[in-house]
């Protein structure tokens, strides 16, 4: 199944990502190209929310996998708030921070209990961009 990758609002200002139980890489890559077309579409900072609350885990080869993507990552990408995200997840954001220079598209994450509480972060992001 694929992960979904849509505008949140109105505002275009956020691209909401649902991640399904199960997702490949090459889920992975689809959704970055269809993120990054909408993020192609602007001319500002868009956030993004990776909802992660029905995914039962990372594919293999996490780390190297994601760092390689970041090649991909379009300059106009803000933060990244994941929900629901595992100890592992987070366990992999964190060794993910320590090897990847922070002013890198595509590094700069949170996370959040709930899709609400994510945008409550990238709502406040953004105004103090302002």
């Amino acid at each position: 199944m694929a992960i979904s990758v849509a505008w949140y609002d109105d505002t275009q200002t956020i691209v909401q990502w649902v991640f399904p139980a199960h997702w490949t890489w090459t889920d992975y890559d689809e959704a970055q190209a269809a993120s990054n077309a909408l993020l192609a579409s602007v001319d500002y900072t868009v956030d993004i929310i990776g909802d992660l609350t029905a995914s039962s885990g990372l594919p293999p080869m996490a780390l190297t996998t994601y760092k390689n993507t970041l090649r991909r990552s379009v300059d106009n990408t803000g933060l990244i708030v994941l929900v629901g995200g595992s100890f592992f997840i987070k366990t992999m954001v964190s060794a993910l921070k320590a090897v990847v220079p922070s002013t890198t598209p595509g590094t700069d994450f949170a996370f959040a209990d709930t899709v609400e509480a994510a945008e409550a972060l990238i709502r406040q992001r953004q105004a103090a961009r302002q």
